[in-house]
C-alpha cells in the first residue's frame, strides 16, 4: 500500500508526511485523513437533521421546499417563518460552526466577517453559456459588473464601473469554462494568465491617467481582482485569509430582455453538494494547515514549496516524483480540490484505503 511504501522511505520528511497525513492500514495514531473524514461527517450530519426537519414541515403543509428558495432567503438576510426559517437557521448555524473552526485553526483571520447571509459561491458553467446565448456577452458583463458594484465592500474600496467590468470579464472567462472548474491545473494556468493581463491593464490605465505606477498598489489590486473571481479557499484552503475588498451582491437582479434576471442564476444553488464541498475545504484546509506545521515547520508553507521539498528530500528521482505526486494528491483530496483530471491517481485511489475516502467527495 501507498502509506507503507512512503513510511519505508529513506527521507525523514516523507515519512513524517505519511505518518501525519495518511491512514495506515496497520493502525496507528490520529492522522489528518481520519480527522477530516470524522469532522466533515459530523458537521454535515448536524446540518442534515435541520434541513430534513424543514422539509418534513413543508410536506406537512402540502408543499415541497426548494433549495433555491432556501438559499435566496438565506442570502437576503431577512427573517423568514415556517419551514424556510428552520432551514435558514440550520444553514446559519452550520456556517457559524465552520467559521469558528476556521478561526481556531488560523485559515480565517480576525478580519473574516461573521455573516448571517453567507452561502459559498460556486459558479455554474452551463448557465454562463445560456445567459450569454440569450443576452450576449457584453450585456452579461454589464450585469455582473453592476452586481459587483452593488456590494458595500466594493463601493467602500473605491472600485469604479470600469474596473468592475474588468472583474466581470474574468468571472465570465472562468465561469463559462467547465474545464477550469474541474481541473486545478487548468485553473492555475488561467489564473497566471489573468494575473499577467490584469497587471498590464492596470499599469496601462495608471500611465494613461498620468498617475504614478506603484507596483505594490497594482499587486494589491490584482490580488483583489483574482480573489473576486476565485476565492482563496478554492485553491489553497490551508492559507490564512480574511475579508474580501471586492465582493458581489448575490441578491442582485435586473430587468433584461423583458424578464428579471437574478445573479444567482449563474451559481450552483444545490445545497448538499455546495455545503459538502465547503465543509471539506474549511475542515480539510484547517487540518492540512496543522499538518504543514508538523511536517514542514511552518503552517503557511505553500503547496509548490511543500511539493518541491518532498521531491528533493528523496535520494532517487523516481521515488522523489512518486512521493511528490502522493503529497499533491493527498493535499487536493483532503481539501476538496478536483482530482478527476488524473486517471493514474483515480486508479490508485480506488485501490488504497488511505486515499479512497478523500476521493469520494
Amino acid at each position: 500500500p501507498v502509506t507503507l511504501r512512503l513510511l519505508r522511505s529513506d527521507s525523514d520528511l516523507v515519512r513524517r508526511f505519511a505518518d501525519t497525513f495518511l491512514e495506515n492500514p496497520r493502525g496507528g495514531g490520529n492522522n489528518i485523513t481520519t480527522v477530516v473524514r470524522m469532522n466533515v461527517e459530523r458537521h454535515l450530519g448536524k446540518l442534515g437533521q435541520g434541513l430534513e426537519e424543514a422539509k418534513m414541515a413543508a410536506r406537512a403543509e402540502g408543499r415541497k421546499l426548494q433549495d433555491i428558495e432556501i438559499v435566496r432567503a438565506l442570502r437576503s438576510g431577512k427573517e423568514v417563518e415556517g419551514p424556510e426559517a428552520i432551514a435558514v437557521n440550520a444553514l446559519r448555524q452550520f456556517h457559524a460552526d465552520l467559521r469558528k473552526y476556521g478561526l481556531d485553526s488560523g485559515i480565517f483571520n480576525k478580519a473574516f466577517p461573521e455573516s448571517a447571509t453567507y452561502f459559498h459561491r460556486s459558479w455554474k458553467p452551463s448557465q454562463f453559456n445560456k445567459l450569454i446565448e440569450e443576452f450576449g456577452e457584453e450585456q452579461v458583463t454589464e450585469f455582473i459588473a453592476k452586481a459587483v458594484m452593488n456590494h458595500k465592500n466594493t463601493r467602500a474600496s473605491g472600485i469604479d464601473l470600469t474596473k468592475a467590468k474588468k472583474i466581470a470579464k474574468r468571472i465570465i472567462e472562468y465561469g463559462k469554462d467547465p474545464q477550469a472548474a474541474r481541473d486545478w491545473k487548468a485553473t492555475g494556468a488561467m489564473l497566471n494568465r489573468m494575473r499577467t493581463e490584469i497587471t498590464e491593464e492596470l499599469t496601462a490605465d495608471a500611465r494613461r491617467l498620468g498617475q504614478e505606477v506603484s507596483e505594490d498598489a497594482i499587486k494589491r489590486d490584482v490580488d483583489d481582482f483574482i480573489e473576486a473571481v476565485i476565492p482563496s479557499i478554492d485553491n489553497q484552503p490551508h492559507l490564512s485569509y480574511g475579508r474580501r475588498r471586492i465582493d458581489m451582491d448575490e441578491t442582485f437582479s435586473m430587468s433584461m430582455g423583458g424578464r428579471v434576471v437574478h445573479i444567482d442564476e449563474l451559481m450552483n444553488n444545490n445545497i448538499l453538494p455546495n455545503v459538502t464541498r465547503y465543509a471539506h475545504k474549511v475542515i480539510g484546509g484547517s487540518e492540512v494547515r496543522k499538518g504543514m506545521k508538523a511536517v514542514f515547520g511552518n503552517a503557511d508553507t505553500d503547496l509548490m514549496t511543500a511539493k518541491k521539498a518532498i521531491r528533493e528530500s528523496q535520494s532517487g528521482m523516481d521515488e522523489g516524483k512518486f512521493a511528490e505526486d502522493m503529497f499533491d494528491h493527498a493535499y487536493k483530496s483532503l481539501t476538496g480540490q478536483p482530482i478527476y483530471n488524473s486517471p493514474r491517481f483515480l486508479k490508485w485511489a480506488m485501490g488504497y484505503p488511505c486515499y479512497y475516502w478523500c476521493c469520494s467527495f
